[in-house]
């Protein structure tokens, strides 16, 4: 049992250390020599102290090379050199709970729907989405091969396989993280092909057409800039996602009508369709209809920024 390094006050955790960990780090392609073995299993350099650790490694049928015998320049010792494979185990799963617990997957999907200017270009997208999370899948698959049942039960064939120097380089902290990403990338992909096909089912429900046909922009009134109706130097104002909800509800209740007269939209009908996709694409519904006891004033043409 020997001590961790990555440990506070209070916290204090060991980690067993096995006779092949052993073996495994004084071999290639690490080569820790009998001055590296005695750090790493938190020996302090005191009289005799060298002794009674090779006195032990000898007991248990190992031996530690007092001389290196690999090239340092190719084989550096690098942070992962001071880590036990079990607290690299630990350090791996640890970031694996935060990744669960914090990674801002869907919002970040979202942003790159956002981005996407067109339903042609979304629709495109969505296609190359789909055989990204393939070739994922492809990959993991290929990755569980040699360490699907994990380093603690199958160290032995994972440094055998082609994996094997870089497992013996990162010690389990390689493998664990190698998988962590995968899985996070294939997360990624899914919850950005969800968010993919949400927006076009926002643009089939907002247009009536089919994606890979509808070239019309989709515009987001979350930034829309309306043209200043009191304004002599083309001053635009941004009308938000808040604003809308704000129009469209009593008193006001802004009709389809209305707030394209607000918008600055013609009554075209491929305006009427672009503002109907930028409502949908923000989850607004707002259909066509007269207003109920709702008089137009001078300050209904007003955009809260005017």
């Amino acid at each position: 049992q020997v001590t961790g390094r990555l440990c506070v006050v209070g916290a204090i955790k060991s980690h067993k250390v096995t006779i092949n960990e052993i073996n495994r780090r004084t071999g290639l392609p690490e080569g820790l020599t009998r001055s590296l073995v005695g750090p790493l299993l938190r020996r302090g350099k005191v009289s005799k102290c060298g002794d009674k650790l090779q006195a032990i490694m000898e007991d248990h049928g190992l031996s530690a090379r007092s001389k290196i015998v690999v090239n340092r320049k190719r084989h550096p010792l690098t942070t992962l050199s001071a880590l036990l494979e079990g607290e690299a185990m630990q350090l791996s799963a640890d970031h694996a709970e935060i990744i669960r617990s914090s990674f801002p997957t869907i919002p970040l999907a979202r942003i790159v729907v956002s981005n996407i200017e067109s339903p042609a270009e979304l629709y495109r997208d969505s296609q190359e989405v789909k055989l990204a999370r393939q070739a994922v899948d492809e990959w993991i698959e290929l990755l569980h091969r040699w360490t699907g049942r994990g380093w603690e039960e199958n160290a032995d064939e994972i440094c055998t396989s082609p994996l094997g120097e870089f497992a013996l380089k990162t010690h389990s902290f390689g493998v664990e993280e190698m998988l962590l990403m995968a899985s996070l990338l294939s997360q990624f992909l899914a919850t950005l092909d969800e968010e993919m096909n949400a927006q076009m089912d926002r643009v089939r429900k907002a247009s009536g057409r089919d994606p890979t046909v509808f070239f019309y922009p989709m515009v987001r009134p979350l930034t829309l800039p309306i043209p200043g109706r009191l304004s002599l130097n083309n001053r635009k104002y941004n009308m938000t996602v808040a604003e809308i909800y704000r129009r469209i509800r009593a008193p006001e209740s802004f009709n389809i009508s209305l707030l394209g007269s607000l918008c600055r939209k013609g009554k075209t009908k491929a305006s009427v369709e672009e503002l109907k996709m930028a409502l949908a694409y923000n989850d607004i519904d707002l259909h066509a209809g007269r207003r109920k006891s709702s008089p137009v004033t001078l300050f209904t043409a007003l955009a809260e920024g005017k």
